[in-house]
């Protein structure tokens, strides 16, 4: 260190601080546009201790920070994820606000149908190819509201490469082309999107909404506005949340039951459903928390909140919406006739990309259909077939995966787009055969019955 690094403290500094207020430097005399320039690519820390060497920049902080908050936040954050991160930090804060009043308050349903309302020109955007620029009018940001974004976002980044690459090693086989050995871009934009519907989903509907196992139960007082929420977004979107979380809770399930089974004898066997519903109630970052530290903390922290939970059995375990497909899908006017026709969620839910819409597609027809032109390569069983084909849809990420990985690994067993739409066109079946054929996609598993088990095509 220098004569002048060692003799130079901070007294020092404060001294002649002071002696020069009113002066200025040529710093504080750049223009706006080029200290934000420059601030944008600190961190917070940083942009604070800037705030606090004098008044002039202690106001240009203060007076722009909501500006200042924006530019940090698209510095580091794609703008393709800005309304979801404004969105989730938000939904965040209304959680708390209502968990601290309790299970009652956690089930009223004004709040969140304001805040869907809210956020819903917002997430209109994802409908259609993402070029624009976003700059959120609802909010205010401050820097502490950038710094808590920053950090979501990273922890949901930390999540997306690890079920990324625990996705690529079930897909199994490997490739000698570059382009199939991992996720794209627009893969691994899939994975993050997932992550951050899903995180808003479990804060905003963490009780009150029937779950798939409940489905004959009576709808839940957020039933409606967890409908409205994942409306937003495309039915095969809905299926990449249910599939993050499945991936997420096998993940941390899988290191904690192989602990408890290396230490019999002083710990049990963890119940699965202990931890679908901790991912779900606490979240992403407190899964990466007690994942950094270890095998035993996270096993600990599922169990001890598991039993410390009062009415467990009222909170979601799971973070989609239970009737499927149904909210997209048109009924008749009686509502007695489900049509399976797609063309108006297609021009809905405009894609660059068809691999995911097309695994939903097939995922939608195979329960209720033996249309040879749904099997590509000759077999001998459709139904064997088709249920081998969606066995491991979930542990394969299929739903994130483009088409040409799809075709590359699967060896051309999906169906081309327009084939599919020629079977959906003019199938139509009862509510209640539909959800007997598709009992709630859970594990990426479904019940696989064929045409002959309820008559479909308009005959009952």
């Amino acid at each position: 260190m220098s004569s002048f690094g060692s003799a130079f403290t901070a007294a020092d500094a404060f001294l002649r601080a002071r002696a020069r207020m009113g002066a200025s430097t040529a710093f504080e005399k750049f223009p706006r546009e080029v200290v934000v320039e420059i601030v944008k690519h600190c961190d917070i820390p940083s942009i604070i201790n800037l705030a606090l060497t004098g008044p002039t920049f202690y106001n240009y902080v203060k007076g722009d920070e909501h500006y200042i908050a924006i530019q940090l936040i698209i510095a580091h954050v794609d703008v393709y994820f800005m309304p979801l991160a404004v969105a989730q930090y938000l939904a965040k804060g209304i959680h708390h606000q209502r968990a601290s009043r309790g299970l009652e308050e956690l089930l009223n349903p004004e709040p969140i149908m304001s805040f869907v309302d809210m956020i819903r020109p917002d997430m209109e955007r994802y409908k259609r190819p993402f070029v624009e620029k976003y700059r959120p009018n609802h909010v205010t940001l401050t820097l502490k509201a950038a710094e808590e974004i920053l950090s979501f976002h990273s922890c949901a980044a930390y999540h997306a490469h690890l079920l990324e690459v625990g996705a690529m090693n079930d897909l199994g086989g490997y490739s000698d082309q570059d382009e199939f050995r991992c996720a794209n871009g627009e893969e691994m934009q899939r994975f993050m999107k997932a992550l951050y519907i899903f995180q808003v989903s479990c804060h905003l509907f963490p009780a009150g909404v029937r779950t798939p196992d409940h489905r004959k139960g009576k709808p839940g007082p957020l039933e409606s506005a967890c409908a409205k929420f994942f409306r937003m977004f495309a039915p095969w979107e809905q299926q990449q949340v249910r599939c993050v979380q499945e991936m997420l809770q096998n993940r941390i399930y899988n290191v904690a039951y192989r602990f408890a089974l290396a230490n019999t004898e002083w710990l049990k066997k963890p119940s699965h459903d202990a931890f679908e519903l901790f991912v779900v109630q606490k979240g992403l970052e407190a899964v990466k928390t007690y994942e950094s530290k270890g095998p035993l903390d996270l096993y600990g922290a599922v169990m001890n909140f598991k039993r410390d939970l009062r009415e467990s059995e009222k909170y979601r375990r799971h973070s989609w919406h239970s009737n499927n497909d149904l909210l997209w899908l048109k009924a008749s006017p009686d509502g007695k006739r489900i049509s399976l026709e797609v063309d108006h969620i297609f021009a809905e839910f405009q894609e660059n990309e068809s691999g995911p819409r097309d695994v939903w597609l097939l995922t939608l027809l195979e329960p209720v259909s033996d249309d040879p032109l749904l099997f590509p390569i000759p077999i001998i069983d459709p139904v064997e077939y088709s249920f081998k084909w969606s066995d491991s849809i979930t542990l394969d990420g299929l739903y994130f995966w483009g088409r040409k990985k799809i075709d590359r690994y699967d060896l051309g067993t999906l169906p081309e787009t327009e084939n599919m739409k020629k079977v959906s066109s003019g199938l139509e079946l009862s509510p209640e055969v539909f959800l007997y054929h598709h009992p709630g996609r859970d594990n990426g598993n479904w019940f696989i019955g064929t045409a002959r088990d309820y008559s479909v095509d308009g005959h009952d």
